[in-house]
Formats: structure tokens, sequence, C-alpha cells
């Protein structure tokens, strides 16, 4: 009997739920969302108006937006 064989995905390949990025990121889930609607966040991808999901090699290379200074 052979053994069925499954595709490898490599790690950076997964998509995360923003709850699973921010916690990834060490950042709150509003976070991403305020830098989601100012354009300034990691790439994301939509699949219906709730369904938002992060690659995770685009949260491992993005860079935060700088603070601003008050």
């Amino acid at each position: 009997m052979r053994k069925e064989r499954r595709p490898k995905i490599a790690a950076t390949e997964i998509c995360l739920t923003p709850s699973e990025a921010a916690h990834l990121m060490g950042l709150h889930v509003n976070t991403l969302a305020a830098w989601r609607r100012a354009g300034t966040g990691p790439k994301f991808t939509q699949h219906g108006p709730r369904s938002i999901r992060y690659r995770a090699d685009d949260l491992l290379s993005f860079q935060p937006p700088e603070a601003i200074p008050t």
C-alpha cells in the first residue's frame, strides 16, 4: 500500500487571520485594521467583505511606519 503524498507548504505561504497576524507581530488587532484603512500596513488579501488574510512572509518582511513624535 502506497502512502498518499501531501504537497509540502513552506511556512511563508501560510495565511493568517488578522488576530493571528497581530499576535505574531506583537500588535493589537485594531492597529492592523487602522493600517489597512490608511494603506500603510502589510499586504493582505480580502476574500469577501469580512475575510482578510495576511501571508506570513509579507508580515516578516514588513517594516512598520515610523511613529509620529508628539
